[in-house]
């Protein structure tokens, strides 16, 4: 069901959204009458009743919606934050930005889309649902060229290498001291090795592991969201100055793909890690690849055939929606790619409503099919998409990766 984009939907979409707007306004109203009675039960542990109240106020939006309460353990300030999140529901993404942007200012608490770090000290803390004793864990940080970051863990407890068991406990306590945001936007795969044992000189240096894990830094997981949060600063710096609007189009690179990215086999592109973090990461975020606000997005449109004749439309059709893009200040193409009887343009949309307009013309224009869609790269985005006319079907179903 489409959010940001609902109006370009049917009734049914229209209403959905004006009624969970209303109800959203509503569980805000109630909170600002009742969020002193709800820190007043968060300090006695009056979880039932913290409990009940959400129940009634807020999974009344959509009943996959969860929340935490917890205290602000970033800010100086003496105050509480409330994390309404979807969790793994991402299409859901989309209407909880729009709870936050609608939540009021109240004094005493914060508001948040992602759950906050529970801690900030791994030692002597302790977590309902652990099984293991994290005193001694530690991670290395492994930066990536998709502009994320792999962590590997390693702890007395951990035996072997990416035993399930582990990994879910290292992920609990990823979550615990990291925090949700960190994890879905910035960490891409979690892994676990063992701490090596002590082991005398010589078999160290012909040991396979000792060699896999010379590779990696570890620290004591402590410092790591430390460390972490200066690694992604790093990496927001080092994103263009420029938009895409501004770039040159000086070099393309082609990019081959295999049949399992749903249909397309190619891509002809100036921006080859946004193609590449696309089709290989577990979650895609604009974010990670633009500091302007750029939404990554792509055109799929069915072609008669590959014939040289159809190629060439696709190319001229990309010309003629960057010049308009461009031109009026909100987007520009990325370049093109094909599939079988499918054609490809990559967009990055400063404002999206006002581009899909002007693609529209332009699409009219080159009387393309009304098998024609503008979809998202964006993981959170996944269920919004927009149709040539008010008649155009359903896209195909998008998954978390591929096209």
């Amino acid at each position: 069901m489409r959010w940001c984009l609902a109006e370009y939907g049917t009734s049914e979409e229209q209403k959905n959204k004006r009624e969970k707007l209303k109800l959203i306004e509503d569980f805000w109203n109630q909170f600002e009458r009742d969020h002193q009675t709800l820190r007043e039960a968060y300090e006695r542990r009056a979880s039932e009743f913290i409990l009940r109240w959400i129940e009634k106020n807020l999974q009344i939006i959509d009943e996959n919606l969860m929340w935490e309460i917890g205290q602000d353990i970033i800010s100086q300030e003496n105050r509480l934050t409330l994390a309404i999140t979807p969790e793994g529901n991402h299409q859901l993404r989309p209407m909880t930005a729009t709870i936050m942007e609608m939540a009021p200012q109240i004094p005493g608490w914060r508001f948040t889309q992602h759950k906050a770090p529970a801690a900030s000290n791994v030692k002597g803390s302790r977590h309902s649902m652990a099984k293991q004793d994290w005193d001694d864990l530690e991670a290395a940080i492994i930066a990536k060229k998709t502009n994320s970051f792999d962590l590997v863990f390693r702890s007395q407890f951990i035996k072997s290498k990416d035993k399930q068991s582990d990994l879910e406990e290292v992920f609990l306590a990823a979550d615990t001291f990291l925090g949700q945001e960190y994890l879905d936007l910035w960490i891409d795969l979690i892994s676990t090795v063992p701490k090596p044992k002590k082991e005398g000189f010589l078999s160290r240096i012909f040991s396979n592991r000792a060699k896999e894990e010379a590779e990696y830094v570890f620290v004591q997981f402590d410092e790591v969201r430390t460390r972490l949060s200066g690694m992604i600063a790093e990496l927001i710096d080092s994103l263009p100055d420029k938009t895409f609007i501004e770039s040159e189009r000086n070099q393309y690179y082609l990019i081959e793909l295999s049949a399992e990215h749903h249909g397309r086999i190619t891509a002809n592109t100036i921006a080859p890690e946004v193609i590449l973090a696309k089709v290989s990461r577990n979650l895609f975020h604009s974010a990670n690849f633009s500091k302007h606000g750029e939404v990554f997005a792509y055109i799929k449109t069915t072609l008669a055939s590959l014939e040289s004749e159809d190629l060439q439309w696709l190319y001229s059709l990309e010309e003629a929606i960057n010049a308009a893009l461009k031109k009026h200040g909100v987007g520009a193409t990325l370049g093109t790619g094909f599939g079988p009887g499918l054609g490809f343009v990559d967009l990055a949309l400063l404002d999206v409503h006002t581009s899909l307009e002007i693609i529209r013309q332009e699409l009219n224009r080159a009387e393309a099919s009304k098998n024609s869609w503008v979809l998202f790269y964006d993981t959170y985005m996944r269920d919004e998409w927009w149709g040539l006319s008010e008649d155009s079907p359903l896209p195909p179903r998008q998954h978390e990766s591929g096209y």
